[in-house]
């Protein structure tokens, strides 16, 4: 919680060179049909072209066999669990990230990795720890996953069945990216568990204003309006 009290699925991280000094870098995915630019103009094809290509298995062979050279590049680790993330992988994804991180345990791609890798599998606490590790080392409002952290971590709690936490991180969610039906709907959802009706009355409304005819929130206003009724 010292983390959560100060984010489906796309932020701009910082270029980093791998230990053996070469020139591969990455971005975190936005597009996976962009063009290769590099070594596809003579048929071949490294991990990360073969990623933006949407060829995920072929990705994580080329990426294998790269790291055997380079074992300390820190960004094959990281591609590795974007492949295994679209192949819904999780274990898979889980394990490459902590290798990584084992060479730089600061890297927050693979922090966030390693933390939705947890929250897919349904390891709620793990996953709480690593979205806090990466909310701590890269906490800027500007970063555009710093929302997804939050609303992560409060589905986690509300699992957990720990709905005032859950209720701080996704308020803070809901702060960061107002309008965001899926983080609203989560918060009405933890403010009805809480009895805080009136409240879970108004954001189950105002989802209904952003996405109409959204089941769940017509079905929160049912129940509440059923309890108001008892």
């Amino acid at each position: 919680m010292k983390y959560l009290l100060v984010s489906f699925l796309i932020f701009v991280s910082v270029l980093v060179f791998s230990q053996d000094n070469t020139t591969d870098s990455t971005n975190t995915p936005s597009n996976n049909n962009s063009s290769s630019t590099n070594s596809s103009s003579n048929n071949i094809y490294n991990g990360w072209e073969l990623f933006q290509e949407g060829r995920y298995s072929e990705s994580i062979s080329a990426l294998q066999r790269e790291m055997q050279s380079f074992p300390n590049r820190i960004n094959i680790y990281v591609i590795l669990g974007w492949d295994y993330y679209y192949l819904r992988r999780y274990a898979d994804m889980e394990n490459i990230s902590q290798v990584g991180l084992k060479i730089k345990p600061n890297d927050t791609r693979l922090i966030r990795n390693l933390a939705e890798s947890c929250f897919y599998q349904g390891k709620y606490q793990n996953a709480i720890d690593e979205f806090e590790k990466y909310i701590s080392y890269n906490y800027n409002q500007n970063d555009p996953y710093l929302p997804s952290a939050y609303y992560y971590s409060g589905i986690c709690y509300f699992n957990l069945t720990s709905y005032r936490k859950a209720d701080i991180a996704l308020s803070t969610a809901n702060y960061l990216q107002p309008n965001n039906y899926r983080i609203i709907l989560m918060l009405a959802e933890t403010k009805e568990k809480l009895q805080d009706l009136d409240n879970a009355k108004k954001h189950f409304e105002k989802v209904l204003q952003l996405k109409a005819n959204e089941i769940k929130a017509i079905d929160g206003l049912q129940r509440i309006n059923k309890d108001n009724k008892e």
